[in-house]
């Protein structure tokens, strides 16, 4: 990477970790085990890739998008480059000076410094298992309350997995342990203390420990924040979304689904997936004020943050548009083009808009605004088609 990409990589990393220290008070916090040498993998998998952003990065960001107060990242091999990374994304580094002993003497270090602070209990995560999403382990943490369980394991097809919850009653216990067995072997001996949270999440039973693995992770990710066509309707229904509005999801995915295919014959790089998805959901909350905002806001309470940051914007788009296309843009012209489940030309949308809203100077100039910008992406996208993006 060049010098000014890292530095405004880090920079935007700074911008992120501010905003998450002010989205504390849940008496949680977390511990990232990333003090191995990563020999099988050859390379250290905190900083590996995972949808544009390092592995652990992608794991703060997933502990502070599901509620905790803090997370300590257990630095050892390449604390060099691992330690400022954690810093940047708002967590704490904590160096582990025996990392080459082994996983438990970093728990035990990284315990050492959840104790210096209030947390009531923490979540321990490898940093090779980079998948957990960030509802399940809100999951764990709703549960752990009700329950008054010492420890609770995240639970997916009868299986335990990452990351479990652990109250620092049993502190002591693990930091006077000898450690023979680990972890596992220790907290056995608690069973009558836990509980099982099941949690729709295979995340929280894939690691990666070799660059098999990690690529086999990586095709994962793209495809773990997005839910199936079935579970699309699930939302719609669950949050009782009314039949036609359904039918105006349906039809605008299906318009945007061959926007995007436009696009991709094109030469564009787009998800057809994502644009489904986001489209489908776009006004899952449209009866509601503010439809857009809440919809994104349910959206991400489900996990679906990357679906959330499109349905968000879809009424409008805050930055305008600069001419490069993404899934965002073509959701947005989509949901321009479809009136109730008919496609109809864009200048006849806004005619009808202006007519039964534009009761005012300003509500006219946002609906002329926003359709100005679908007039823009589609003659973009014309302007695609016709000269193949090269």
């Amino acid at each position: 990477m060049s010098g000014t990409f890292v530095k405004f990589f880090y920079l935007y990393l700074q911008a992120g970790a501010v905003y998450y220290r002010t989205m504390g008070g849940s008496g949680i916090t977390a511990i990232i085990l990333a003090a191995g040498l990563s020999s099988r993998m050859g390379r250290p998998k905190a900083l590996l890739d995972l949808g544009g952003i390092p592995v652990l990065a992608a794991q703060i960001r997933m502990f502070f998008d599901a509620g905790v107060d803090s997370v300590y990242v257990v630095t050892g091999a390449c604390s060099e480059m691992v330690g400022p990374l954690a810093a940047a994304s708002g967590a704490s580094a904590v160096y582990n000076s025996r990392y080459e002993e082994g996983m438990f003497g970093s728990v035990r270090c990284g315990l050492s410094e959840v104790l210096n602070g209030s947390a009531s209990a923490f979540f321990l995560l490898p940093v090779d298992v980079p998948l957990v999403r960030a509802a399940g382990v809100k999951k764990i943490i709703e549960h752990y309350r009700r329950s008054g369980r010492s420890i609770c394991y995240p639970v997916c097809g009868g299986h335990r997995g990452h990351p479990p919850l652990i109250s620092v009653s049993l502190a002591d216990a693990v930091l006077s342990y000898s450690g023979d067995g680990g972890l596992r072997r220790l907290l056995e001996r608690y069973e009558s203390e836990a509980g099982n949270v099941c949690v729709d999440d295979p995340g929280i039973l894939i690691d990666m420990d070799d660059p098999g693995a990690y690529e086999e992770v990586r095709r994962l990710y793209a495809l773990r924040q997005l839910p199936t066509k079935r579970r699309c309707l699930q939302i719609l229904d669950d949050f009782g979304t009314p039949p036609s509005v359904a039918g105006h999801c349906l039809k605008t995915a299906e318009t945007a689904v061959e926007l995007g295919r436009m696009f991709r014959k094109a030469g564009g790089a787009v998800s057809l997936p994502v644009i489904y998805s986001a489209a489908v959901l776009h006004d899952v909350a449209r009866t509601l004020p503010r439809h857009a905002a809440e919809g994104a806001a349910h959206l991400r309470r489900l996990g679906y943050f990357d679906l959330a940051d499109i349905v968000a914007d879809h009424m409008d788009l805050p930055g305008g548009f600069d001419g490069e296309i993404t899934e965002k843009h073509i959701v947005y012209l989509a949901d321009k083009m479809v009136s109730g489940t008919v496609i109809t030309q864009l200048e006849v949308r806004r005619a009808a808009a202006l007519k039964d809203r534009g009761r005012s100077d300003d509500i006219r100039n946002a609906i002329n605004r926003r359709f100005d910008l679908a007039v823009q992406i589609r003659r973009r996208l014309d302007e695609c088609s016709s000269n193949r993006i090269k």
